[in-house]
């Protein structure tokens, strides 16, 4: 690719990060788009043959790069409240400027490729996860009174939070509600030194 092309690639898929973000998939036009990246419509479509296309790959990066970061902190010779302090900070890090319709929209989208992607990047940071987990109660750095089953439901249970329109309208954006979700599951309700 020209170093003129990967430039206009970088540039679609730059916007169309923002918009998205911002406003959702539904209200984003691929005129914005084009408009906002300053190429024309047909250099889009010499990229991607619809916007739905552009946000699979624009999602697909982002999934490869925390995934990425994920394994650097998980393999690190960290501490292990400090890895899931560094776990935290990548949640918040990937859901920060996210918007409540770009989630909505996700959640409702009828895409199958969008759907496998999501599922298939879910399934396999859920597996690092998971042997992050046996591997800290193993060496005693987590309690192992509790079953990673019933963390696992816990954070399962987080995603269904997004569901619940009236929670998430009293939060200013996604991140808020995640983080708050997060020190929840690992700190429960108790005072805390911060």
């Amino acid at each position: 690719m020209t170093p003129t092309k990967q430039s206009k690639l970088i540039a679609i898929s730059t916007k169309g990060k923002d918009l998205f973000w911002k406003y959702g998939i539904k209200r984003v036009s691929i005129e914005e788009i084009c408009r906002e990246a300053k190429v024309s419509k047909m250099t889009f479509y010499k990229f991607f043959p619809n916007k739905i296309a552009l946000v699979h790959s624009i999602l697909s990066e982002i999934y490869d790069e925390s995934l990425n970061e994920f394994k650097e902190i998980l393999s690190s010779n960290i501490e292990f409240t400090e890895k899931m302090k560094q776990l935290f900070i990548l949640k918040r890090k990937s859901a920060q400027g996210i918007s409540i319709e770009l989630l909505k929209d996700i959640n409702q989208l009828q895409d199958d490729k969008l759907s496998l992607l999501i599922e298939e990047k879910g399934k396999e940071s859920l597996n690092l996860f998971i042997e992050f987990l046996i591997e800290s109660q193993k060496n005693k750095l987590m309690r192992s009174d509790i079953k990673i089953d019933f963390v696992l439901f816990q954070l399962n249970q987080m995603n269904l939070i997004f569901e619940n329109l009236d929670l998430v309208n009293q939060y200013e954006n996604p991140e808020e509600l995640i983080m708050e979700s997060l020190r929840f599951l690992f700190y429960g309700l108790g005072v805390r030194d911060e």
